[in-house]
């Protein structure tokens, strides 16, 4: 039995926090909805070493994946569509895990997923084994794609959402090109001086 540290609101809509020992971490989920919570957040561990974790994170010491990553939209879209055309996940899987345009980073992630796939785990499942490349929103869209048997539209929503924030991340960094050029050149200018 672990003990498991979670964030949930609780019936009146606030936040609680605390920690109860479980088997596995869909027990301790099924418990705290028992109790009529709704879990935020549940990581293995006691509230220290949990309070260690998000302090490192804070500081950079572990690297989060970013929703604006275009090698994750482009490998979202390209699954969606793959799906959408009746292809079986195994299959589309294994052409992710061949796409010259995917990172050598994205293809072995989908290496490693198909071979869970093949082993029986469901594709949600095999994307939680990669947390430093996969954000919990995603996974958990396609644990919800797959409850509802709707998987390819499913990552086909993701993927848009995902396709606007590598937009919206291009678009914060050419608004701030110049104003960086020009400050750049004020500090040169004001150096000189």
């Amino acid at each position: 039995m672990a003990a498991y540290t979670y964030r949930a609101y609780d019936a009146d809509g606030r936040i609680v926090e605390g920690q109860l020992d479980s088997d596995t971490r869909e027990a301790a989920l099924d418990t705290l909805r028992r109790r009529g919570a709704l879990p935020i957040e549940i990581a293995e561990g006691n509230t220290a070493e949990h309070s260690a974790g998000s302090w490192l994170d804070t500081l950079g010491g572990t690297r989060r994946p970013r929703r604006s990553d275009p090698a994750l939209a482009l490998a979202t879209r390209e699954l969606a569509t793959l799906l959408s055309a009746d292809l079986p996940l195994d299959e589309a899987l294994r052409l992710l895990a061949l796409q010259p345009s995917l990172p050598a980073r994205m293809r072995r992630l989908f290496d490693d997923a198909l071979a869970r796939v093949l082993a029986g785990t469901s594709l949600s499942d095999a994307l939680t084994a990669h947390p430093r490349e996969i954000p919990e929103l995603h996974w958990r869209l396609v644990a919800a794609g797959e409850r509802s048997g709707n998987l390819a539209g499913t990552l086909g929503a993701l993927a848009g959402f995902l396709e606007r924030g590598v937009a919206l991340r291009g678009k914060v960094r050419d608004a701030l090109l110049y104003p960086m050029v020009l400050l750049a050149a004020a500090l040169v200018a004001l150096a000189i001086v």
